[in-house]
């Protein structure tokens, strides 16, 4: 059964042809505000996917990968990050209260968080 994935005022984004966005493969989609609060998102591929404003709050990013991928402004609060590739993502403004296995990532694919606010609430 496919997948519909909305905006956050609850319109209709993308229709992915699966019955789970495990290990989806979303390269290089516009997902400009998209809602995904809750979610699993394990190895999902973000490559280059535009992720501006949207809300990954709650969701599950294990293993994701998201190189290049445009996440400015975009919402990750107690997001899980265990095991992302977040290569150059831009974070810029985003706000990643309470995220998760990020420290862990971050330091090694030169993501870039101008602005952001970081998980333990502090701004970039």
């Amino acid at each position: 059964m496919p997948i519909e994935i909305r905006s956050l005022d609850d319109k209709i984004i993308l229709v992915y042809e699966a019955d789970t966005l495990v290990n989806a493969d979303l390269k290089d989609k516009n997902l400009t505000k998209a809602d995904f609060r809750n979610m699993d998102l394990s190895k999902i591929n973000l490559e280059y996917a535009h992720c501006r404003g949207a809300d990954f709050s709650d969701a599950l990013l294990k293993d994701a990968y998201m190189p290049y991928a445009q996440c400015m402004e975009a919402i990750f609060h107690r997001t899980d990050f265990a095991g992302a590739n977040i290569e150059r993502v831009r974070f810029d403004n985003a706000d990643l209260k309470g995220a998760m296995n990020l420290e862990k990532v971050a330091r090694d694919f030169r993501a870039r968080f101008d602005g952001a606010i970081l998980p333990d609430g502090t701004r970039h």
